[in-house]
C-alpha cells in the first residue's frame, strides 16, 4: 500500500508545472474562455513578462569609481568579462555624455519601459513606437486611418509629463505611393486632415509633441531624379514645413525621423535645409548599413558621413540626432536574424565565443561554430558605443538610441 501511495505521490509531483510560467501557462490552456490564437498571445505575453523579471533580477547599482569602470572601455573584450559585468550600473541620475539624447522604446521589447523609467534622467526625450498612420488609396480616394492606440501604455507615461514624445509611422501602399503623395501635396483639405488628426493624439494625451517617420516618403521619391519626382520632393518639404508651423502654433515639438544617406540621396541636404527651421530635431537612423546581407551593423565612418553630409553649419547641425542601436545581429550561415540583448548574453554564456575588434567598422564581432556552421554576432560594446559618442560630441549632434530594451546595463554609463 505504501509502494503504491509513494509512486501516486511521485507521478503527481512529474505531472505539475516545474516554474511560474509553466504553471501560468497550464491555467491558459485549461481556460474555455480563450480562443487557441489568444491563448497563444497571452501565453507569449506571459512567457517574456517572466524573462522580464528573471533579467531584471540580475541588475545591479554599483558603487565603483568611473575610473575603475573605464577599464572595460577596451579593444580587448572576452566573453567573460562582459557576462561578469553587464548587468551592473553607477548613478543612473549622472549624465556623462552632456549632449541632447533619445530613447525609443519598442511595445514588443517591453522591458524598454523598465529601461526607460530607470535611467530616464539619461534622456532629454523618450519616444515609444506606439503609432502609425496608414495612407492608401480606395476607389480613386485617399484613405487615412491612425493605428496602434491599443499599444500605448498611459500609466508609464504618466511619469514623465514633459519627456513622452511617440513615433507616428507613415505607412503608405509601395505600390500607389507616387499618387499618394500626389494627393497629399496637392490637397489642402488632405493636409488638414492629417495635421488635425496629430495635433489630436497630442492633445488627448497630453504629449508635448511627436517624432513622425517618413522614411518610406524620401525612399520612394529618392529613387529617381524626374523632373516630376522633385517636384513631388518640393511638395513633401513643403508640407513637412506647414506641419511644423501648426505644432509650434500649439506649443508642440515635432521631429523627423529620416533615412541616411546610402548611394541615393532618400533624404538630402537640400531636403533638411529647406525643414530643418520647422522642426525640433532631424534624427538620422544610422543603425543598420548591412540590412539583410552579411557585414557589420553601423560602421563609424558611414555614420559620420551620414551626418555629415546633411549639414555643415555647426549652429543648425544642433537640430539633428545621431541614432546608435542597442540591439544587434547575428548571422549563422547565410540566415541573419536581430540579436537583443538577451540572447546576445545567452549566446556568451553557452558557446564561449572568441571575440575581435573590427578596426573598419570599429565593432566587436564575436565568433563560434555550431551545428557546422560558422556564427558571427554584431553587438555593441562599450568601446563601439563610446566611439560613436564621441563622434556625436565632435560633430555637435544628439544622440537617438534605438530600442532601450535591448540593451545591456552598463551601456547606460556612458550617457
Amino acid at each position: 500500500m505504501e509502494a503504491i501511495v509513494l509512486f501516486m505521490t511521485v507521478d503527481l509531483f512529474c505531472a505539475m508545472p516545474s516554474t511560474p510560467v509553466d504553471r501560468a501557462k497550464a491555467e491558459i490552456d485549461a481556460s474555455d474562455e480563450l480562443t487557441l490564437l489568444e491563448r497563444q498571445e497571452v501565453a507569449g505575453h506571459v512567457t517574456q513578462e517572466w524573462e522580464n523579471i528573471e533579467w531584471e533580477r540580475k541588475s545591479m547599482l554599483v558603487n565603483e569609481s568611473r575610473v575603475d569602470r573605464l577599464r572595460l572601455v577596451s579593444e580587448y573584450q572576452t566573453y567573460q568579462m562582459i557576462l561578469d559585468e553587464h548587468f551592473k550600473y553607477l548613478d543612473p541620475n549622472e549624465r556623462l555624455a552632456g549632449i541632447e539624447s533619445l530613447a525609443f522604446i519598442t511595445p514588443w521589447n517591453d522591458f524598454g519601459y523598465t529601461m526607460a523609467q530607470r535611467f530616464q534622467n539619461k534622456f532629454d526625450y523618450l519616444c515609444p513606437v506606439w503609432f502609425e498612420l496608414k495612407l492608401a488609396l480606395k476607389s480613386g480616394k485617399l484613405s487615412m486611418a491612425l493605428r496602434g492606440t491599443h499599444l500605448i501604455n498611459d500609466e508609464w507615461a504618466s511619469n514623465f509629463t514633459t519627456k513622452v514624445y511617440p513615433r507616428v509611422l507613415v505607412d503608405i501602399d509601395a505600390k500607389h505611393s507616387f499618387k499618394i503623395w500626389k494627393h497629399v501635396i496637392s490637397n489642402a483639405k488632405i493636409q488638414n486632415g492629417v495635421v488635425n488628426k496629430l495635433l489630436k493624439i497630442c492633445k488627448e494625451r497630453s504629449y508635448r509633441g511627436l517624432a513622425i517617420e517618413l522614411w518610406l516618403a524620401w525612399y520612394t521619391l529618392g529613387i529617381s531624379g524626374t523632373t516630376d519626382t522633385q517636384k513631388l520632393r518640393d511638395g513633401l518639404n513643403s508640407f513637412v514645413n506647414r506641419l511644423g508651423a501648426a505644432f509650434t502654433s500649439a506649443d508642440l515639438k515635432l521631429m523627423l525621423i529620416v533615412p541616411p544617406q546610402r548611394s541615393e540621396e532618400y533624404f538630402s541636404a537640400t531636403d533638411f535645409k529647406s525643414i530643418a527651421k520647422s522642426v525640433h530635431k532631424v534624427i538620422v537612423m544610422t543603425t543598420d548599413f548591412s540590412g539583410e546581407r552579411p557585414g557589420p551593423s553601423a560602421p563609424l565612418g558611414w555614420q559620420m558621413r551620414a551626418v555629415e553630409k546633411l549639414c555643415n553649419e555647426s549652429e543648425l547641425r544642433k537640430k539633428l540626432m545621431l541614432t546608435v542601436a542597442f540591439e544587434g545581429h547575428h548571422l549563422r550561415g547565410k540566415q541573419k536574424s536581430e540579436l537583443p540583448g538577451k540572447k546576445f548574453v545567452e549566446l556568451l554564456s553557452k558557446h564561449k565565443p572568441t571575440i575581435k575588434w573590427d578596426s573598419k567598422s570599429e565593432e566587436h564581432v564575436a565568433v563560434f561554430k555550431a551545428d557546422g556552421a560558422t556564427n558571427l554576432l554584431n553587438y555593441p560594446t562599450l568601446l563601439s558605443l563610446t566611439r560613436r559618442i564621441a563622434i556625436a560630441q565632435q560633430l555637435g549632434v544628439g544622440l537617438a538610441v534605438w530600442d532601450v530594451g535591448q540593451g545591456l546595463n552598463y551601456f547606460f554609463d556612458l550617457l
